[in-house]
């Protein structure tokens, strides 16, 4: 409770210091609220995954995270492949990008399935990335509004998501990556269950990632690109 100040022969100076605390607690309120601590949820193949509340839905924020015996660059050849992410993405079943400014700012569209009866969903966002030095990548997207792709039938579009990936060189041929995301399904889906079947989703992920880095393509487009033009000046 905030102290009574009595209107009656009031002290000016005390006043003002009232004013000052209540302006400074409204300041204080109006912050976001720190973030959760992440608490681990699954924890198998040297990968392992982590989920934490949010302070806007019932729908908890995912993290998962790894080491890789690969090259960054050659991971990074594997993300930008966004026709390939239907053969290493958790429930990704299709997934193309388009109206690309450049090689990292494109949007692109996903169509995620689902176990029937629950109807697939699918999402549109728009990338971005920064390449800190030669040795961190990150990786964001989000949901653009208006979005440019019109609604598909048989698929329930979410319109709130946001995502973000790390990749940071440990060695020659050795990169952790961590991959943050949260999502709201849409629909009727109880975010329990959205809750208890999604951490699987970035365990198949990185799994998935770890599989398509022994890609001789990958290996080979990689060696030839230059990463040092991209990065903040």
């Amino acid at each position: 409770m905030f102290p009574k100040v009595k209107t009656g022969g009031h002290n000016p100076i005390a006043m003002n210091k009232y004013i000052l605390i209540f302006i400074t607690f409204l300041a204080a309120s109006s912050m976001t609220s720190p973030e959760a601590p992440w608490k681990l949820r699954l924890d198998r193949e040297a990968i392992r995954v982590f989920t934490r509340p949010t302070v806007h839905s019932t729908v908890e924020e995912l993290k998962g995270e790894c080491v890789i015996d690969a090259p960054v660059e050659v991971i990074w050849q594997v993300f930008l492949d966004v026709d390939s992410y239907t053969e290493w993405v958790g429930d990704c079943r299709e997934s193309r990008k388009f109206n690309c400014s450049d090689m990292f700012s494109c949007t692109l569209y996903y169509m995620i399935g689902l176990p029937w009866p629950i109807a697939n969903r699918d999402v549109v966002l728009r990338s971005s990335v920064d390449i800190i030095d030669g040795d961190t990548l990150i990786a964001s997207v989000s949901v653009p509004e208006p979005s440019p792709v019109p609604l598909r039938p048989g698929c329930v579009r979410m319109t709130r998501m946001k995502g973000r990936w790390i990749f940071r060189r440990l060695a020659d041929s050795r990169t952790y990556v961590s991959m943050e995301s949260w999502a709201d399904p849409a629909g009727n889906i109880p975010a329990f269950i959205i809750n208890h079947v999604s951490v699987t989703v970035p365990f198949t992920t990185l799994k998935g990632l770890r599989s398509m880095v022994k890609k001789e393509k990958y290996i080979r487009a990689a060696a030839g690109f230059d990463y040092g033009r991209f990065m903040k000046k």
